[in-house]
């Protein structure tokens, strides 16, 4: 039996493997936060910050598996609003406090009850909320978001023909 980094279950595959675990909690989440208040209110934010940490990381697994420069990922991932968000929630899970130029090290993570959804929908409704440098955003909207963005880079990334052909079958 052969082990290492590259036979392992979190590794093989490369980054089409991340890319594919971050749609898989990119799923988690949107089923948790789409049931609240049915849905426990601390797994969709559980979720929700697993998402957020997945769709960051799938930067360092793009550069370090020799797919895409790290300053030309850099520059397309600034082009969308959204990227400081999903660096900022990142980074702050992985470490607490955030020391190198956040965005908002203070982001605010929050439940919502929509109070005239009980007398449209006869059903009580709550959303989940992430107050981000000034704007609140809704977690799924930032989700879905952070999914385009991703599937617009690698839309790009796998259309352009410097790109070698181990990546290039087909979708993620």
């Amino acid at each position: 039996m052969v082990f290492g980094k590259g036979q392992s279950a979190d590794t093989n595959g490369g980054w089409q493997n991340h890319y594919r675990r971050m749609r898989r909690w990119e799923k988690r989440s949107l089923d948790a936060l789409r049931n609240l208040p049915e849905s426990d209110f601390q797994d969709a934010i559980d979720f929700s910050l697993a998402y957020f940490l997945w769709c960051h990381s799938l930067f360092e697994w793009l550069h370090e598996d020799g797919t895409m420069d790290k300053a030309e990922l850099s520059e397309k991932l600034n082009r969308y609003p959204v990227w400081p968000l999903c660096r900022d929630i990142a980074n702050r899970v992985r470490h607490f406090d955030l020391r190198h130029r956040p965005t908002d090290k203070n982001w605010s993570a929050f439940r919502e009850y929509l109070p005239f959804e009980s007398q449209i929908a006869d059903k009580e409704r709550h959303v989940a909320n992430i107050m981000f440098d000034g704007r609140k955003w809704r977690i799924d909207e930032a989700i879905f978001a952070a999914s385009n963005m991703w599937d617009e880079i690698l839309h790009d990334l796998l259309n352009e023909p410097r790109v070698d052909a181990r990546h290039q079958g087909g979708a993620p």
